[in-house]
């Protein structure tokens, strides 16, 4: 299956900013990361398809992956839903 990955701030350093890649049918945003050889110490924060999701999460069939490193301190608190414009570029919690 493919997905559209996008890469933010440190994370480039992975990969393109954008890009699609063709992952296993079932893959997690873990198997996903695993992938994309991000150090898993690195915490992330985790959008698909707008919504923000653990790293067990499924994947399907053209997903939109966007993950961000920790950009300022605090912690993610998963009971708080986040969307991501893709239009925009753009994080907003809700």
């Amino acid at each position: 299956m493919k997905v559209k990955v996008k890469l933010f701030a440190t994370l480039k350093q992975y990969g393109p900013e954008e890009q699609e890649l063709e992952i296993p049918d079932g893959s997690t945003v873990a198997d996903l990361v695993g992938l994309l050889k991000i150090p898993r110490e690195i915490p992330l924060l985790r959008i698909v398809n707008s919504l923000h999701v653990r790293p067990e999460h499924r994947l399907k069939d053209g997903d939109t992956v966007a993950l961000f490193p920790p950009i300022a301190g605090g912690h993610c608190i998963y009971s708080r839903t986040w969307t991501f414009n893709s239009s925009s570029s753009s994080l907003s919690r809700y």
